[in-house]
């Protein structure tokens, strides 16, 4: 459903924002232009992934209208959802500043779709039938149903010393000969999985914005939410739930701003810059939360935590307590 509504609404008011490295304006984004009070509320977003499409999804069920970007014609507030890569975030912390780019976590993930007629011939129907995980020295395999039980997914973690330069595309073609390698040793289950997977896979290195964490989502009246501000590592499986946190947030923020604008003395300008600035102040210290504790989970996986080590009910419960932090939080 969700895929149907982005393709609808991405050429209405999304911007690939491809080729500038800004949207384009003029001016600084804390200066706002002189005819803004004059104006509805209108809101830009950038980018057009999931938490866009949510953010814009609320937005419009609030009756504010998102502003359609077009290249070189200055635009209102801004919400930069464009991804772990932002542009939007390069333009409020500045391209000298490393937390305006994601940095390489030293781990890549190779991933890999097996039939589930073939996954349940070799593990049996419960172990191809339920998510399951394998934690070891310095990797990890986790595999799960897809496709209505039809497929299953297969991903498998594993240190890379070398680097991989943020210029580079984050996913390369491997072979399963290669992931084999890394796993020659564990026992035959995890290397009955590896098995499993096609003679060719994809293997994707894992960016994120633990290293360079931005000190601000927010500058004047532009702002930055998902994996714009605060990318994550996949280990906890959380990223686009705290997206998602983060467009109920600013759709309840705007929302207020909108009823404030339309009392007397209300001033537009200073309540979009209160808003922006309140959700950075809001929402930071969990999202970035989140970004450590799903680098310290794939230590926890990979018997590499020193209060856990190789012990995998220590392990368990404390993934299940930072999973509860996530799951059990009432975001008003």
């Amino acid at each position: 459903m969700l895929t149907g509504i982005l393709s609808r609404l991405r050429l209405a008011w999304f911007l690939p924002f491809q080729g500038n490295p800004s949207p384009s304006t003029s001016r600084d984004p804390e200066i706002p232009p002189l005819d803004i009070e004059d104006e509805p509320l209108e809101i830009a977003i950038i980018g057009c992934g999931i938490i866009g499409a949510i953010l814009a999804l609320g937005l419009l069920a609030k009756n504010i209208k998102i502003q359609t970007l077009k290249l070189g014609v200055d635009i209102g507030p801004v919400i930069g959802c464009d991804g772990i890569k932002s542009r939007v975030r390069e333009l409020i912390l500045g391209e000298g500043d490393p937390a305006s780019y994601p940095h390489y976590t030293h781990k890549v993930a190779y991933r890999g779709l097996v039939p589930m007629e073939e996954a349940t011939a070799r593990l049996g129907h419960y172990r191809a039938h339920n998510q399951h995980m394998y934690g070891g020295p310095n990797a990890h395999v986790l595999h799960f149903p897809v496709a209505k039980q039809t497929l299953m997914n297969v991903v498998a973690f594993v240190t890379d010393p070398n680097d991989w330069p943020l210029d580079r595309s984050m996913s390369q073609l491997a072979t399963k000969d290669e992931v084999a390698g890394a796993f020659a040793v564990w026992g035959p289950t995890v290397r009955g999985i590896i098995d499993l997977l096609p003679v060719e896979l994809e293997k994707w290195g894992v960016f994120d914005s633990l290293d360079y964490p931005a000190p601000t989502y927010s500058r004047g009246r532009v702002c930055i939410a998902g994996d714009a501000a605060h990318a994550s590592s996949p280990h906890h499986g959380a990223g686009a739930g705290i997206g998602i946190e983060d467009a109920l947030a600013l759709t309840v923020l705007l929302d207020m701003v909108q009823s404030r604008i339309k009392t007397p003395g209300g001033r537009k300008a200073a309540a979009l810059q209160a808003a922006f600035a309140a959700f950075s102040t809001v929402r930071r210290d969990r999202s970035q939360w989140l970004v450590r504790s799903s680098r310290e989970a794939c230590e926890i996986y990979e018997w590499n935590d020193l209060r856990c080590g190789s012990d995998m009910d220590k392990g368990y419960a404390e993934i299940k307590r930072r999973s509860h932090k996530i799951w059990h939080f009432d975001i008003d």
